[in-house]
């Protein structure tokens, strides 16, 4: 049995799906634990079968009744998202709590987040503790980050960040493994001691080769950058595989993503869908995302609108906004569902509050139908019974209903009221917008140190734009708390989840040096990925980075094309700067009239470079014919907006022109002022 079971798991291990089902399926019908669990995963991911959670619930709970920890952990899991069951915390809390007991970190981790919030078990801050150490001492970073921030709210006295360095120094030197990953916390965020990644490394290394899960992870992430070692993927790939052949989802989610893009191991999209459907099935939102992709295209799976919608939904549910974005493009054309423009509209309403720059156009596409919009709201009806009953989602819901005053009268204190007590049941939707209302003064008096409190709260259940919202307050100072590397720390982590605004905040601190050493590199690699999600702000920031240089040589044919997405959304600074590349000629054909089409859109907006530029293109005749009063004309205004040189050629312009062109200008110029173009 153990050599037939053995043979059945390599098969799994290495992607031989049939023969896995063929030698496992015997076992777990006889009551092999083992071959029941991992028959779950099968039919949890679709591997080599239909994905059926009905199926592999059974086989979880043949298994986690005879007491296999992973099976409770996933049962726990199945029963909390109510995947091929009905949603029941009660019973999640009860597997939990089986698995946790066997040593769990995960399942330590999601009871510890329960008892903090009185989900599936009576709120009790003392038991959340508990859960929360049980887990640390496992290396669960999470759990660590949640301990250090109610160590921070009960401690009057607590210790400096030296003396938690030394601590964890001794033990690191007696070998223990938890304190080895610690200390090299420290040294990776300069914590009490110099900040060195090589030291970080050192440390990493020693845990990692203890099988600490946390430190192979941080190990394969800083091969992968090339953090305190030589940059190698190779390496990178062997330590995360190590950590995802544990559990952990973000390792996962990196073997899947190099398997996929075949960085550091032969390029392999049945692989890559595997690892991203292991890590997503742990809700982690960018390998929710990734897999909703592979099963659009048909990469490595077979094509399936069906699919993509689901793992479309779990990572828009999270706040991700290109997600959200790909679902009102499925239901605005019926791909896989029955077309729905309704849903449509919800989908790229909420993309494009995450700043996703085309859910805005398609927005204004709407704009045209008013009825769609009518139509899409929601009437308070339908949550007041459930939100009176505890529901959080209604609870969120009718909150917003009375903010936004749809069908209701506008209620500020009875929308704040509602979200508030869906944010203390653990509803991070309603935690993040209570957070941001706090951040904004929207509702409630604006208080930045209870803002942070609530977006803590939503990022710690994977929020998105909470963690990139939380990590900005942070770098800034705001709410009294500046803390530059945990900052960053956590809007990468949003940004690496594909949050479109984090990452272009990521390029703009490295662009820029906001708290950190400036760094063309990472500026350009941030702005790249939130200028391919349509970000207008961070697709001209790539074309400044192309056009000066930054980093690299200069390359004036990407800076036109970041240029033109930019400016064809209508980014004035970029428009302008395509209107100097097509009057110089650098990376575009030489082109006057193409100049003056993109400088007149950017004067449009008041853009005063751009107003000069068009004075310039008349006085001189770059605009097929030369104009002196429209060069008049324009350099008035750009000398209105501040451009001394304007000032100073109007003058000399002046001198060839007779005095009723001159008054004709001024009047040109005044009509303008007064939004009616001269040209009319």
């Amino acid at each position: 049995m153990h050599s037939q079971f053995d043979h059945g798991l390599k098969a799994f291990q290495s992607g031989d799906h049939a023969v896995a089902i063929k030698d496992l399926t015997p076992l777990a019908e006889r009551g092999d634990a083992r071959a029941q669990y991992h028959l779950g995963i099968i039919y949890t991911q679709g591997a080599g079968v239909a994905k059926n959670d009905e199926t592999a619930l059974k086989w979880y709970t043949k298994s986690a009744e005879q007491g296999d920890a992973l099976a409770q952990y996933n049962l726990g899991f199945m029963y909390q998202r109510g995947a091929g069951v009905t949603k029941n915390d009660q019973i999640a809390a009860k597997w939990f709590i089986k698995a946790a007991g066997q040593g769990h970190d995960g399942a330590q981790f999601n009871l510890g987040f329960m008892c903090a919030h009185g989900v599936g078990v009576s709120k009790s801050k003392e038991l959340s503790i508990k859960w929360y150490t049980l887990a640390s001492e496992q290396g669960h970073d999470r759990a660590k980050a949640n301990l250090v921030r109610i160590n921070a709210l009960n401690s009057s006295l607590p210790k400096s960040d030296s003396e938690t360095a030394l601590e964890h120094l001794k033990g690191a030197e007696e070998g223990h493994a938890d304190a080895q990953f610690n200390l090299a916390i420290i040294y990776r965020n300069g914590q009490g001691v110099a900040q060195s990644d090589e030291a970080a490394v050192q440390w990493f290394t020693k845990a990692a080769e203890q099988g600490h899960m946390s430190a192979e992870f941080n190990l394969g992430f800083m091969h992968k950058r090339g953090d305190g070692v030589p940059q190698n993927h190779f390496i990178a790939f062997e330590w995360f595989a190590l950590a995802a052949e544990q559990g952990h989802a973000r390792a996962q989610y990196n073997v899947g993503n190099m398997c996929f893009s075949g960085e550091g191991v032969i390029k392999n999209d049945q692989q890559a869908a595997l690892w991203f459907n292991l890590a997503a099935d742990q809700g982690y939102t960018l390998a929710q995302y990734n897999l909703a992709v592979m099963y659009k295209r048909g990469d490595g799976v077979i094509q399936s609108y069906q699919k993509a919608l689901l793992w479309y939904t779990a990572a828009a549910d999270h706040g991700h906004a290109s997600a959200q974005y790909n679902l009102g493009v499925i239901h605005q054309h019926g791909k896989g569902v029955p077309k729905n423009d309704q849903m449509a509209f919800k989908w790229f309403q909420d993309a494009a509050e995450g700043g996703h720059s085309r859910a805005k156009v398609a927005l204004q596409e709407f704009a045209k139908l008013g009825d769609v919009a009518q139509n899409n709201q929601e009437t308070p009806s339908e949550y007041i019974l459930a939100a009176e009953k505890g529901s959080a989602k209604a609870q969120y819901n009718l909150g917003l209903i009375y903010q936004e005053g749809t069908h209701v009268a506008k209620n500020d204190t009875i929308a704040a009221r509602w979200i508030t007590l869906a944010a203390d049941q653990g509803y991070a939707l309603a935690q993040y917008a209570l957070g941001f209302m706090y951040d904004k003064g929207e509702c409630v008096p604006k208080n930045s140190k209870t803002a942070s409190k609530w977006y803590l709260l939503a990022a710690e259940q994977e929020h998105e734009s909470a963690k990139s919202n939380l990590g900005q307050m942070h770098t800034n100072g705001v709410a009294g708390i500046q803390n530059t590397v945990t900052a960053i720390k956590y809007v990468i982590c949003a940004a690496e989840q594909g949050h479109v605004n984090a990452q272009f905040y990521l390029g703009d601190v490295y662009d820029k040096g906001k708290g950190v050493p400036i760094n063309d590199k990472e500026a350009a690699k941030w702005y790249t990925l939130a200028a391919e999600q349509g970000h207008m702000e961070a697709q001209f920031c790539l074309g400044d980075i192309f056009e000066k240089g930054k980093g690299g040589p200069t390359n004036n044919k990407e800076a036109a094309r970041w240029y033109t997405l930019a400016a064809e959304q209508g980014y004035a600074n970029a428009q302008s700067n395509l209107g100097n590349i097509y009057r110089i000629g650098e990376g575009v054909p030489q082109n006057d009239t193409a100049a003056v089409k993109w400088y007149t859109l950017a004067a449009d907006q008041n853009y005063a470079l751009a107003q000069y530029a068009l004075g310039v293109m008349y006085s001189k005749g770059n605009a097929a014919l030369r104009d002196y009063k429209r060069a008049y004309m324009w350099y008035d205004i750009a000398s209105s907006n501040g451009v001394v040189k304007g000032i100073l050629h109007k003058k000399d312009i002046a001198k060839g022109m007779t005095p009723p062109q001159i008054e004709e200008a001024k009047k040109m110029s005044l009509r303008y002022f007064k939004n009616i173009h001269a040209d009319v």
